[in-house]
């Protein structure tokens, strides 16, 4: 589900949630590394992974929805640290920052994983959102966000102040949009 660049080495690793587990591949495809273990157990290191981040040091972050946490590994394998975020959905990193989206907003954190700023809540208003399942950090600090059933990309200072806004097109939950043609089955 979630991917990412290592910043050393440009190797691709992946999140595979079905095998609980993190997968590092050489840019050829052949595989490089697996973090995790390929039966789950009580003692897997990774639960359930729904996207990942590597900072330049080469820490790698994880995002489990399902458990509310953040864990943090180093390139061995080694858990580093975890913190918890409520429906962590995405997550970016860079050298100072840690921003990670959820289902009603962002955290923006320090490397220390100190809460900075919480932004959003759930809902359609315009400081409101539906599933962040995008975030990206710029060489500025600026936080890209985008907010999945609200079809909304923003742009953010590290401050938590809004930018920009953008509208992607209709908000992928709503039904009767004006122009289109509806669609329905018939038994």
């Amino acid at each position: 589900v979630g991917d990412a660049i290592d910043p050393a080495d440009g190797s691709f690793w992946m999140c595979d949630p079905n095998l609980r587990r993190l997968v590092n591949y050489r840019m050829d495809g052949t595989m490089k590394k697996i973090i995790g273990k390929t039966k789950y157990t009580q003692t897997s290191p990774i639960r359930h992974p729904a996207d990942i981040a590597i900072d330049n040091s080469g820490l790698i972050y994880v995002v489990e929805s399902t458990y509310d946490d953040v864990l943090v590994f180093d390139k061995t394998g080694k858990k580093k640290g975890q913190f918890t975020v409520p429906q962590p959905t995405a997550i970016a990193v860079n050298d100072n920052y840690i921003v990670v989206g959820a289902k009603a907003g962002f955290v923006i954190m320090d490397k220390n994983a100190k809460i900075l700023k919480v932004v959003g809540t759930a809902g359609k208003g315009a400081n409101q959102f539906d599933t962040v399942n995008g975030v990206a950090l710029d060489a500025d600090n600026n936080i890209y966000i985008v907010d999945t059933y609200n079809n909304r990309i923003s742009k953010y200072s590290i401050s938590g102040k809004r930018l920009w806004m953008t509208n992607a097109g209709y908000p992928g939950n709503k039904h009767n949009v004006p122009g289109k043609k509806e669609y329905t089955s018939k038994h």
